[in-house]
């Protein structure tokens, strides 16, 4: 068990290395919003989407401060994407070390902790995502330092595990605007568990610093940009959708991440053992986890859940929910006086882990991953960018340094063309973003504005058919959804025509101004 004990982490670690592998090529378009801030502010552009127009795009700072610090030191915008990923597969593995101290202070033994570990890094959301080139391996790595030095903390109030809680909770709000919410999960978690004499003062001990960095940032941006919260918060979110809509959504959402991973029935019913099984973990700390996986699911519930594949809003929840499964197990292993409790976990979470991993890589092979076994480590970003370059290529050749673009691409395109760009979410167009609830679609992507052959007939179309624009730059496939499955000549009642007949790289469908 010693040995189990000490080779727990690396062991896990490489798997996960190995795992994140597969997904290694996949990339979603928002990274690109990213690294173009974090390269703006390099060059001493600002924290800017276009130079000169001071509109905040993103919602994880605290990423994009760390890219900026590392675009410093690279000679293209190119490898950045390459240097995102590699923090977001050492953030992925920060993670493991945090599960590995929750597992500890939860009770579990030297066996119940590689298999939690082990889990985790079978996790297809969990992998893929740690070289995702976003911020969701940090937020998953910081949430779970905040968890485990919390559920230290409800055994007792050292120096050490509480510095660790409020380095973290800051961290949290820093990297996410939405940090705060799991923040204050923690925070309702350890109220519930401490006695009314010490609550105020451990509870005030622990939110001074995240609610100082959000008030800073609330602070900073009404100084830098005008408005309290970052532009997508005013483009996404419409409310008033109905509460059935929502659960329904919702539903649909949980069950297909815990598909993902091990299956719904057994997920439930092993958590469901470790919330009331006496011997799977202290009762505190059951409670913190448990909290802290509901308030992920209610933020879901409230914001519409998101629209990224692999459920990126509850990768944070894989850690705790590892934590729960094992607990869940070995309480009931320990019921069943023929079979020793290590070599059942030990049998479930293999047969686990093999599951989840096989059907979370079939399920995502439709999209821009690639098995490990066709990777070559060449420490190059070019096959990365592949799903984006011809695009840009054109771009390149066809227009002017000054020119802008109309896309509904708002990260790789923009990013790696240069080009200042109008992105038809309205993520980084204020006008958009604030157009009347009711007058546009809206969505987690953002205000759907579609681009078709008619006339404009929305605020939105409106607006995007007055633009100057010298390029719009489309997929193919959804100007054909938005078009009746064909891609027409013009849009907008001819004020912008086809470049080229067919797909640009197969992929992309770029327009031009008619006169």
């Amino acid at each position: 068990m010693r040995l189990a004990s000490r080779l727990a982490l690396p062991l896990s670690a490489l798997l996960l290395a190995l795992h994140a592998l597969a997904y290694f090529y996949w990339t979603e378009d928002d990274a690109g919003i990213s690294l173009r801030y974090a390269d703006h502010l390099a060059q001493g552009r600002g924290l800017v989407y276009n130079p000169g127009e001071r509109v905040e795009a993103i919602s994880n700072l605290g990423y994009v401060l760390a890219l900026a610090a590392i675009r410093l030191l690279l000679s293209d915008r190119e490898s950045l994407l390459l240097a995102g990923k590699m923090i977001g597969l050492l953030a992925g593995i920060g993670g493991l070390y945090e599960a590995r101290r929750l597992a500890r202070t939860g009770g579990l033994g030297p066996a119940a902790e590689l298999s939690v570990l082990v889990l985790i890094a079978a996790s297809t959301p969990y992998a893929a995502w740690s070289v995702g080139g976003l911020e969701v391996s940090l937020v998953a790595w910081t949430s779970a330092a905040l968890i485990a030095a919390t559920a230290e903390l409800l055994t007792g109030d050292a120096p050490g595990p509480r510095r660790r809680a409020q380095t973290a909770a800051a961290a949290l709000v820093l990297l996410r605007v939405d940090g705060f919410v799991l923040v204050l999960a923690v925070l309702a978690a350890l109220a519930l568990a401490l006695p009314r004499e010490a609550r105020l003062r451990r509870l005030a001990a622990l939110a001074l610093a995240p609610l100082l960095v959000l008030l800073s940032l609330v602070a900073i941006r009404l100084w830098y940009y005008g408005v309290p919260w970052p532009n997508p918060v005013y483009a996404k979110v419409e409310l008033g959708t109905s509460l059935p809509q929502a659960l329904d959504t919702l539903r649909v959402y949980v069950l297909r991440f815990l598909g993902l991973h091990m299956g719904v029935l057994p997920i439930a019913i092993a958590a469901g053992i470790a919330c009331f099984a006496a011997e799977a973990a202290p009762r505190a700390v059951r409670r913190l986890l448990l909290l802290f996986v509901l308030a992920l699911v209610g933020y879901n519930l409230m914001v519409g859940a998101d629209w990224m594949p692999l459920y990126r809003f509850l990768v944070p929840a894989v850690i705790p929910i590892a934590v729960l499964f094992v607990a869940g197990v070995t309480a009931i292993a320990k019921r069943l006086p023929r079979l020793p409790s290590p070599a059942l976990t030990a049998m479930l979470v293999t047969g686990l882990c093999a599951w989840q991993a096989l059907s979370g890589h079939a399920s995502f092979r439709t999209r821009r991953a690639t098995p490990f076994w066709y990777f070559s480590p060449s420490f190059s970003s070019a096959p990365l960018l592949d799903f984006w370059t011809p695009a840009v290529n054109w771009i390149e050749d066809h227009l002017d340094p000054g020119a802008r673009l109309l896309t509904s691409e708002a990260g790789f395109i923009p990013y790696l063309s240069g080009l200042a760009t109008t992105d038809s979410f309205g993520l980084a167009d204020p006008h958009l973003a604030r157009l009347p609830k009711g007058s546009v679609e809206r969505s987690m992507l953002g205000i759907h504005a579609r681009f078709v052959e008619g006339e404009p007939g929305d605020p939105a179309q409106r607006h995007l058919a007055g633009l100057d624009a010298q390029a719009v730059v489309l997929q193919w496939r959804m100007v054909q959804q938005w078009n009746g499955g064909r891609v027409p000549p013009t849009l907008f009642a001819g004020r912008y025509r086809l470049a080229t007949e067919t797909p640009v790289g197969g992929l992309w469908a770029i327009y031009v101004p008619a006169h």
